[in-house]
């Protein structure tokens, strides 16, 4: 736990969970002098010996979460269990004093979200959400010069994303649009702010996925229309694109999603190219990542404020599970 320690030690931290997406994190973590990852806490020893064999030798493995706070001495948790198990480990990592980062979505449901977020209201620790997708380096352009009004009234804000393989990551009967489709709206709040109201339909195309494998939602805007396309794609190639169209300027992000894909940041004002650049798809993830946790080692240093906190994604989680009300009644669903 933190302790009496002055905060010009390096933060000990654990990662729960290690499944695909830790790999992303405990490489931000390596880059960061700050930090040591200490502890690794997954169920299955050999998911986490694979991680600690790739980034973080010095770790010790832990079946369990209130094993490694017990035997550690710990400064924060990264939390990436599914999202059924975050309530259990955000509200331990609160009972030992730690600061926190969990992986979106919070919760599997609003109203346990909100019953967590109420939890952390008089928390004096960090708590916060991941989001490693608001700071990617193509996005914090488009965002730059979008807030700049280079991109004048924007009228079009476009997600097309399609994932290979299953999906599914733990006992929940959401499918794509929970485990995937909650960071695009959270990029989508973050470039245009909260829609008044959403309308979608969502298909579960192959039995072999819980919950819905494909959804298409519209969030409407007092001048913007903004649509999520999200899939899961049984054996075609993954993909991602984003297309917005303002009558000032446009920008594109295309890019497939696998490692070592190529991706293009297009951008035009008024008709006239300025940008035309091929990057590496997996930088640009991978720098999010950084970017993100780099931000958020400041805010446990006390270098920074928190950065985006429960209420923040509350707001993320009610326009997400609007979609799937929407999507239940056949009819538009106002926020």
């Amino acid at each position: 736990m933190i302790g009496n320690r002055t905060m010009e030690h390096r933060l000990r931290g654990v990662v729960v969970g290690c499944g695909a997406f830790s790999e992303y994190h405990l490489r931000a973590w390596e880059r960061i002098p700050e930090v040591e990852i200490v502890a690794l806490v997954d169920g299955d020893p050999a998911a986490a010996e694979r991680r600690r064999a790739a980034t973080a030798p010095e770790a010790r493995i832990y079946a369990d979460f209130d094993a490694a706070i017990e035997c550690e001495n710990l400064d924060f948790a990264d939390i990436l269990s599914p999202a059924a198990q975050h309530m259990d480990h955000c509200l331990a990592a609160k009972a030992a004093g730690l600061h926190m980062v969990c992986r979106q979505p919070l919760c599997g449901n609003l109203p346990d979200a909100r019953r967590l977020v109420a939890a952390m209201s008089d928390y004096s620790h960090v708590f916060d959400l991941h989001a490693s997708h608001r700071y990617g380096p193509w996005f914090r352009r488009v965002k730059e010069l979008h807030c700049a009004g280079m991109f004048g009234r924007v009228a079009l804000l476009r997600f097309d994303e399609a994932h290979a393989g299953e999906g599914g990551s733990g006992p929940s009967d959401a499918g794509v649009w929970l485990q995937c489709g909650t960071a695009l709206v959270d990029m989508m709040r973050d470039l245009l702010g909260e829609p008044a109201g959403v309308y979608s339909r969502m298909h579960q195309l192959d039995p072999r996925i819980t919950g819905e494998s494909m959804v298409h939602a519209v969030y409407e805007y007092p001048t913007t229309t903004a649509i999520v396309h999200l899939a899961w794609n049984q054996g075609e190639p993954a993909r991602g694109a984003v297309a917005l169209e303002g009558d000032g300027g446009a920008a594109s992000y295309e890019a497939g999603t696998g490692h070592g894909t190529a991706a293009r940041l297009k951008i035009s004002e008024r008709g006239v190219a300025i940008l035309d650049d091929e990057r590496s798809h997996n930088a640009e993830y991978e720098e999010g990542f950084y970017a993100f946790q780099r931000e958020l080692t400041k805010a446990m240093l006390g270098r920074t404020a928190a950065l985006h906190g429960g209420e923040d994604h509350l707001k993320t989680l009610e326009c997400t599970f609007a979609a799937y009300r929407s999507a239940a009644e056949g009819l538009p669903v106002g926020l």
